[in-house]
């Protein structure tokens, strides 16, 4: 009786691969079943032969079965090159594949000799900044006093994250910046006091390049960043108005202040960010401080304007431009999966 079970057994897989074959309908996950009973029963040649119709299923869980129980085939069946290249079709299907801790340690190390990162992250941010000059000589066209409000902006990057190491990636970005702030001159003449507002809307091309350090892996992964922003000016918009105390208001009018900016800004930027995984990628949310290490203006330029030094009381100062950043985007996983190493 002992004898006959196994005679049995291969009878009535056979029977089944045999039903299978005639029925081209039939269904992956009964395919699966088959071929795990086989590869149970040890006839490890004919387990392959069960899983042609899973290999190619719309289900990415079928897939993935079928590739793994084709893998512990081959390894089994000593044809690493086939058990290499099944191990490669899981995390082509499933990147974020791990073994169980049930798997087998030969499977388990096979899955260790493959790049099993993704190669760079993809995304955008969108976000809003406070921008404020930093004034490092002062050029007053009166008697009178000056001072710089930050304002409001916005800001739009596509940004991709590239890995170097467990801890720190690099941080590409190319987008889009707007940076506002106001300028204020209060001039008193006797009993007449004049105030001056200008207010300056810039726009920019932006470059920032970044290298960021995780503090700890966790389900947020918290960050800190250092690196260097070059802007490159796309062009200005300003608004100036001057009221005198108990006279008529002078209209407000437009200005355009770039033919007196340096077209290129340099930037020192360090910031703390985090992302949360979600989907395919990260959910990003940083906040950037960059301070401005080149000029935007200067001495010649000051009065180059001889209509708002005179008929508004404004002078350039000679300034750089500081600013604040707050952004969060989202980054899609790219993944390349091959073997790094026998």
């Amino acid at each position: 009786m002992k004898r006959l079970l196994p005679a049995f057994l291969f009878v009535l897989c056979s029977g089944f691969y045999a039903a299978a074959q005639d029925q081209p309908n039939t269904s992956c996950a009964q395919s699966l079943r088959l071929a795990q009973a086989t590869y149970e029963s040890g006839r490890l040649h004919d387990v392959p032969n069960y899983l042609s119709n899973c290999t190619n299923s719309s289900v990415t869980q079928e897939r993935v079965t079928a590739y793994k129980l084709l893998c512990l085939t081959y390894i089994y069946l000593e044809e690493p090159a086939k058990a290499d290249e099944a191990m490669l079709k899981i995390l082509q299907t499933f990147h974020e594949f791990k073994p169980s801790n049930a798997d087998p340690a030969e499977f388990v190390a096979l899955w260790k000799t493959f790049r099993r990162d993704p190669i760079y992250r993809f995304g955008g941010k969108l976000g809003a900044n406070a921008s404020q000059p930093n004034v490092k000589e002062s050029v007053e066209a009166n008697q009178g006093k000056s001072k710089y409000a930050y304002k409001i902006g916005i800001q739009v990057y596509a940004t991709a994250e590239i890995p170097l190491t467990e801890k720190l990636t690099f941080n590409p970005s190319l987008g889009f910046i707007q940076r506002s702030f106001e300028f204020s001159n209060t001039y008193t003449d006797g009993d007449t006091t004049f105030l001056t507002v200008v207010k300056e809307t810039q726009q920019w091309l932006s470059l920032p390049l970044v290298v960021q350090y995780k503090v700890t892996r966790l389900k947020f992964e918290p960050y800190v960043s250092l690196g260097i922003q070059t802007d490159y000016l796309l062009g200005t918009n300003s608004l100036g108005s001057r009221d005198r105390t108990g006279y008529q208001f002078i209209q407000e009018e437009k200005f355009d202040f770039k033919s007196l900016r340096n077209k290129l800004n340099l930037s020192v930027i360090a910031g703390v960010g985090g992302r949360v995984k979600l989907g395919g990628g990260y959910i990003v949310g940083e906040a950037t401080f960059a301070y401005g290490l080149s000029p935007l203006s200067s001495k010649a330029s000051a009065y180059k304007n001889t209509e708002v030094a005179f008929k508004y009381g404004y002078a350039d100062n000679l300034f750089s431009l500081n600013g604040l950043n707050l952004s969060v985007g989202y980054v899609y996983n790219i993944y390349n999966p091959k073997k790094i190493r026998k």
